[in-house]
């Protein structure tokens, strides 16, 4: 540090020149957005309060860590402020279908990792750490598939999406590293089945097959028919599926 300062006068100002000393202090990065995760859920209009508080429920009581989870967003056409809390955000967009309500969410999102829940799905205990570890070396995993009715039809369905299919449903959650889903543009914004489209279109091969070994629970609400969850109503919702991709 050099500091001008007179002794004898204007005309004798000197120079005077003191040294500073500082011990040294080692700064490290901050990568604590490394461990942390977003978990994104487009909300229906039509879906209940009760519904709402028993996802995030879950996902608290389900998460390992708690210094791994960042955030939870949800999405809906509706007013969610009630549901605010330092760990929930919600935003309200009008005319939404679910893509848009995802992609509207995850640009809401400062973590490493966001987790694409739908309201009907449950995740697995210490969900968490089992994405964290998965995405250490990877951009794109997501669970295996269960539903919450017990059938001989839908036991097919889930055998098939586990272990025979290239491409994952979205009800599997997708999890994925934030950097990368921005870099390939998000979800194409598409009435529905923008979960094939999305793997259809931007995830190579080999990156299609990492499948934590942990299973999510979803509603098979979709298999139904008037007549139950009968082997008709379920396949024809598979072929319904084929032929839209």
């Amino acid at each position: 540090i050099v500091i001008l300062c007179n002794t004898d006068g204007e005309e004798n100002r000197k120079k005077v020149v003191f040294f500073l000393f500082l011990p040294s202090v080692k700064y490290q990065r901050k990568t604590f957005h490394y461990n942390m995760i977003s978990i994104v859920i487009p909300i229906h209009p039509d879906e209940t309060t009760a519904g709402i508080t028993h996802c995030i429920e879950d996902i608290q009581r389900k998460t390992s860590n708690h210094n791994h989870l960042d955030k939870i967003v949800l999405v809906s056409e509706k007013d969610l402020s009630s549901f605010n809390q330092p760990l929930v955000a919600s935003f309200q967009y009008p005319q939404l279908n679910r893509a848009t309500a995802m992609n509207r969410g995850f640009e809401k999102t400062n973590s490493k990792i966001v987790i694409f829940l739908h309201l009907d799905t449950t995740l697995p205990q210490n969900y968490d750490t089992l994405v964290i570890d998965k995405l250490k070396t990877n951009n794109f995993c997501c669970f295996k598939l269960s539903f919450d009715v017990k059938n001989s039809a839908l036991k097919l369905v889930e055998k098939s999406v586990n272990h025979f299919r290239n491409f994952p449903y979205g009800d599997q959650c997708f999890c994925l590293n934030s950097t990368y889903h921005r870099k390939i543009k998000m979800f194409p914004e598409i009435p529905f089945m923008e979960d094939f489209k999305y793997v259809e279109k931007h995830l190579q091969p080999e990156e299609r097959y990492q499948v934590i070994d942990a299973h999510i629970v979803t509603s098979a609400r979709r298999f139904k028919s008037q007549k139950g969850y009968s082997n008709k109503s379920v396949f024809s919702n598979v072929q319904n599926n084929r032929r839209l991709i």
